[in-house]
């Protein structure tokens, strides 16, 4: 038994075969392309995902006709869209979860007391509403990219737990849309999708050359969470993707805080159910792959990203340079939007490989920095992490990790973890079971590597290299100040 998974990241759109005994092949991938890039402004083509999508699916489709019981759609989460219900067109670039944009909006809005953060999908909706004004409203549709693909295959315009929950547009308990925030916002419901389960009977695609059941629509980070196994309460894993993102799956219980802890964590829905929903805790770090990419094509020719782990492993281990990736601002714990990437310690002995050595221990750090704000603000510490995502490719990156979070690094074996999350749900559907706990039982984790501190947490080195780390980031805020001014509260 078989299902189709398409997953859409920041940088590809891939689908896969995922078996019910969990082994993911990818068919075939496309590159997703940025249209519009600046300071403020990040657009893709939504057309053009459309269309990549249906390519990659037919192909999934044409090679396994037989074997596919259903498909599952995962996505990155709050990048908006809107589009033409009869024309099944986008009417306007897709705005990235990245984009700043709408910064000056939600600080408008949180003087009223309302509480939207740039990075969440409402005030993108509406701003593509304000772009529009020859268009008939009732053949408007906004969604983020599970509701445009899941409408544009002919599934139905909705949304799941997971993804409608960075909107910042919901009640509390995520249960509907909150009529202040529509209204604040001059948006109206019945221009949004429908909030279904993260899984279950979601539709019938009516587009493609095979009619597949959407038998689950998620988050891409709450699909690796499940990807790596992470069923049982206190479960963490972290995605060194394009952002690097580490969740926290808390159970059946929320964390205290309604949106954001006090040191800068924040709550998100892991999974909607048909009757409940389980919950948990997210940290982000906005600009990790997107760094490691810009360091790549900037120094290194476009090298792979094991090279940059070789350059860095050539570094003089006496140098002292260090680099803050916060291209795109600081998140968790901080979050000042208006922070720019530094370079803290350069010297004329600072070559390329010093440079690689300090852009890992950058993301590195910035990860120690998310897994002491989750411990913080849920009172559990965190000994497990568990990793997917391409920057793992980067041994010298998951023991620096290790070092500076003072956690047990276990790689996970499949390095798609978003696709096989997804792909998992949606067989473990099709089984007829409806507890993700049940599932652990008889699917132990595996890994293919587990790397342990090498550093003492806490220690006078510890405590050093942290310092310095703080020091550096120190010098990266506050270099946009009037972003610096837009807080995720």
């Amino acid at each position: 038994m078989s299902v189709v998974v398409l997953d859409i990241g920041s940088s590809s759109l891939r689908s896969s075969i995922v078996t019910s005994d969990g082994r993911v092949k990818v068919v075939a991938s496309e590159t997703l392309s940025v249209v519009t890039e600046g300071a403020f402004r990040i657009e893709y083509d939504a057309n053009a995902i459309a269309q990549s999508a249906t390519n990659v699916l037919e192909e999934a489709i044409s090679s396994h006709p037989a074997q596919l019981r259903g498909l599952a759609i995962t996505t990155q989460r709050a990048t908006s869209v809107i589009w033409s219900r009869s024309q099944r067109l986008a009417l306007a670039p897709a705005i990235s979860w990245q984009d700043l944009r709408t910064s000056t909006t939600c600080l408008a809005l949180g003087s009223v007391g309302i509480a939207i953060a740039p990075n969440e999908s409402g005030t993108k909706y509406a701003h593509l509403l304000g772009q529009i004004s020859d268009q008939d409203s009732d053949d408007l549709a906004l969604g983020t990219l599970d509701s445009w693909l899941a409408f544009y295959l002919g599934a139905g315009h909705i949304t799941d737990t997971t993804n409608v929950a960075m909107s910042g547009l919901t009640t509390t308990d995520i249960s509907g849309y909150d009529p202040i925030r529509l209204k604040a916002l001059g948006i109206e419901q019945r221009l949004l999708p429908s909030i279904a389960p993260s899984y279950g009977e979601l539709g019938v695609t009516k587009h493609l050359s095979k009619a597949l059941p959407l038998l689950c629509l998620i988050g891409d980070q709450q699909s690796s969470l499940f990807g790596q196994q992470c069923y049982m309460p206190h479960h963490a894993k972290a995605t060194l993707g394009t952002g690097v993102m580490i969740d926290v799956n808390l159970g059946a219980s929320p964390p205290k805080f309604e949106r954001r802890g006090e040191h800068g964590s924040y709550r998100i829905p892991v999974l909607g159910t048909q009757d409940s929903i389980l919950w948990g805790v997210e940290g982000a770090l906005l600009s990790g792959g997107s760094s490691l990419e810009w360091f790549r094509s900037t120094f290194l020719n476009g090298a792979a990203v094991e090279d940059v782990g070789r350059y860095a492993s050539k570094a003089n281990p006496l140098d002292e340079c260090i680099f803050v990736p916060a291209l795109s601002g600081l998140a968790t714990p901080d979050w000042d939007f208006g922070a720019r990437g530094v370079f803290l310690g350069v010297s004329r002995n600072t070559g390329r490989s010093e440079l690689a050595n300090a852009l890992l221990q950058g993301i590195a750090h910035s990860v120690a920095d998310i897994v002491e704000a989750i411990e913080r603000d849920t009172a559990k510490e965190i000994e497990i992490l568990r990793v997917d995502g391409k920057m793992t490719q980067s041994s010298e990156l998951l023991q620096y990790i290790s070092d500076y979070a003072g956690v047990t690094v276990q790689l996970s074996n499949e390095i798609e973890a978003t696709s096989l999350g997804a792909g998992m749900l949606a067989n473990m559907f099709l089984e007829g079971v409806h507890n993700v706990t049940t599932y652990q039982s008889s699917r132990p984790y595996s890994y293919r590597a587990s790397l342990g501190p090498k550093l003492e947490r806490g220690s006078k080195d510890h405590k050093h290299i942290r310092q310095r780390w703080q020091q550096a980031k120190e010098l990266s805020r506050f270099q946009i100040p009037a972003l610096s001014q837009v807080k995720f509260q």
